[in-house]
């Protein structure tokens, strides 16, 4: 507990879970010591800059299908 990991996101899930409203994702993590074990949980907070290659979409663009 109260330890940090750096870490970046390697893979995301296509689509959210309808139900949950939640997204799969996959996170590449150092583990040189051997702390971080199979199974085990974590807390994480992503950190989001701007991407130069990256395009803005009004929300008056966009067009919900009620999820």
């Amino acid at each position: 507990p109260d330890t940090r990991f750096a870490g970046r996101i390697a893979k995301i899930a296509p689509a959210l879970d309808p139900q949950t409203r939640r997204v799969s994702v996959r996170c590449s993590v150092g583990n040189r010591d051997g702390r971080l074990k199979p199974a085990m949980f974590a807390r994480v907070s992503l950190l989001a800059g701007a991407d130069k290659l990256a395009f803005r979409v009004p929300n008056a663009a966009l067009v919900s299908d009620g999820l």
